[in-house]
């Protein structure tokens, strides 16, 4: 994780310490080793040799997320302001892009990494959100009982949600994350500042999205990783001059595939060429217009997600690569706790969403050791 000039926080770890040294790179071509490590107060224990001592809950080297590889879910107030952030820096060299008159069209990228974790980010964030007004997702505690071995696997890979609600650390968690997506949004802000100040506001194009939802607890779940409405439902907004009007809203599921193949439609650049996408121009131009094309999302080798209708309606169907199936009716189980793809009276709807299933299922690329999508 990049803390930017100022060197990582001073944070309070969900699953335990991380020691040694941690490399800052400042200006893209240039890595300044960092030889300060976190110091943490450890919520869950430490282990022997891993950052020192910690007044954790559990006896120490046992319950750690760090033997998981979970070492990067760390929570805390930085000690600098925005100016210390990467991201501050990222947004910083696009603002100065979009103040200045260019000669030709230009294309920009900009990434920013939170609310990625870890959850570090200026103490004015966190003081956004006292503990005492946070609101905790709403959970079963036997939401997997009807869910295929496959995606129960899936939800509880990192036990994540046993260990941060028996440290009690349910709320600070939420809370570092609204803290998190706070400070993205105020780059954003620095962004479309600069945009909306400078020679190019009025034949510019903006595009923001995520690339995934998360799961703050919510069936018994914590991160990404799943194929549920949580995890895959993601943000997507779209202005664009004569194009787009200020206020619409589309409710169509969309797919993210359809963003490059939009992006050529709107500015006139041709065909997109061979696409598993398609142009969204149409919702862009009405976003009242009907969408039938069903959302399909992948998350590991035949594990799919299909979602049709719009966002308070609609169905989801998931399908495991080992046949476990899932099928939800979104306008009456938003939160998705009752699993209808065992019901006999649904086995028309379950026929008409697995038509919308991949034909294919490619091999996986190479690599030297399995990771969450494995299940």
């Amino acid at each position: 994780e990049n803390f930017g000039r100022g060197g990582p926080p001073k944070a309070e770890s969900i699953f335990g310490p991380l020691s040694g040294k941690i490399d800052v790179k400042t200006d893209g071509s240039e890595v300044i080793p960092n030889s300060n490590p976190r110091s943490t107060n450890s919520i869950f224990g430490s282990e022997s040799g891993v950052g020192g001592p910690s007044s954790g809950i559990f006896p120490s080297g046992k319950n750690l997320a760090a033997k998981a590889g979970q070492v990067n879910f760390d929570i805390g107030a930085s000690a600098g302001g925005d100016e210390e952030m990467l991201d501050y820096e990222t947004t910083g060299w696009i603002a100065g892009h979009l103040s200045r008159k260019q000669p030709a069209p230009l294309f920009l990228a900009c990434g920013i990494t939170k609310p990625h974790l870890a959850w570090h980010v200026p103490k004015k964030y966190f003081d956004m959100y006292s503990l005492e007004n946070i609101s905790l997702p709403i959970v079963k505690e036997d939401d997997l009982d009807d869910i295929p071995p496959s995606g129960v696997k899936m939800a509880r890979q990192n036990r994540d949600h046993e260990r941060i609600t028996g440290a009690g650390a349910w709320k600070k968690a939420v809370q570092a994350y609204l803290a998190s997506v706070s400070f993205a949004d105020a780059m954003v802000g620095r962004v479309l500042r600069a945009l909306e100040t400078g020679p190019h506001a009025g034949n510019t194009s903006v595009v923001l999205w995520s690339d995934h939802g998360w799961h703050l607890g919510e069936k018994l779940h914590w991160r990404k990783f799943t194929l549920w409405e949580r995890s895959t439902r993601n943000v997507l907004m779209v202005k664009a001059p004569g194009l787009t009007r200020p206020g619409g809203i589309c409710d169509a599921a969309v797919s993210m595939m359809n963003l490059y193949p939009t992006l050529l439609d709107m500015e006139g650049l041709g065909p997109a060429g061979q696409q598993d996408g398609v142009s969204m121009l149409r919702l862009l131009e009405n976003p009242r217009r009907k969408w039938e094309r069903p959302a399909v999302t992948t998350y590991g080798r035949g594990n799919h997600a299909v979602r049709t209708g719009d966002v308070k309606q609609g169905w989801r169907y998931i399908r495991y690569y080992d046949g476990g199936e899932e099928l939800y009716d979104r306008a009456r189980d938003s939160h998705e706790w009752v699993n209808l793809a065992g019901k006999p009276e649904w086995s028309t709807k379950l026929a008409e969403m697995r038509r919308a299933l991949p034909e294919q299922n490619c091999e996986d690329a190479p690599r030297e050791k399995s990771d969450a999508t494995d299940v």
